[in-house]
């Protein structure tokens, strides 16, 4: 007879995000949403909008328990990001939007996220942070130009979340959640 298979061993794909409310998705998605149906390529919903602030890929479900005290720690500021341009990138066939710049806020969060998981063994990406949300996946053809109204996204949630794909694209479910400024 065979045993159930225990879930927390399985690998899970995870990362933390600043994790938008329904507001901000809006606001997002009306700021954007011109030149995204310009593009020749699969709109992300506006559930799936956020910020990766570090990506911890595949890790075992049994040790979710560690990483949720790691966002749970509470002493995270919210940050502010600008969003006023898109880019193509060629690799993974994307459009993103990008910030004007990297805030200082943010930066400190995805460093401490950082120094607190890597004595659970969890490798830091090495690519360094650069603050975008995903606009367009499968990008048939580099589109032209683009531009969008600034947006404004007053980051204030971090979320451990887990990344699933399937046959219909990536599915993103937030483990956990936390206001930020907040302690």
């Amino acid at each position: 007879m065979s045993t159930p298979l225990d879930l927390r061993e399985h690998s899970r794909r995870l990362f933390f995000a600043y994790w938008p409310d329904a507001k901000t998705r809006q606001a997002l998605i009306e700021a954007t949403g011109a030149a995204v149906a310009s593009i020749d390529g699969q709109p992300v919903a506006a559930t799936k909008l956020h910020v990766t602030l570090a990506f911890l890929g595949r890790v075992s479900g049994s040790r979710i328990p560690e990483i949720v005290r790691v966002g749970a720690r509470g002493d995270y500021k919210p940050a502010k990001l600008k969003f006023d341009r898109l880019e193509y990138w060629p690799r993974p066939k994307v459009v993103a939007a990008l910030a004007d710049a990297i805030p200082e806020a943010g930066q400190t969060l995805v460093n401490t996220l950082w120094e607190r998981l890597l004595p659970l063994g969890i490798e830091r990406e090495e690519r360094p942070w650069r603050p975008h949300f995903t606009l367009v996946r499968r990008v048939r053809r580099p589109p032209p130009k683009l531009t969008i109204p600034a947006v404004h996204w007053s980051c204030d949630r971090l979320a451990l979340v887990e990344s699933v794909s399937g046959p219909d694209g990536l599915h993103y479910t937030p483990l956990a959640e936390w206001p930020l400024g907040k302690s």
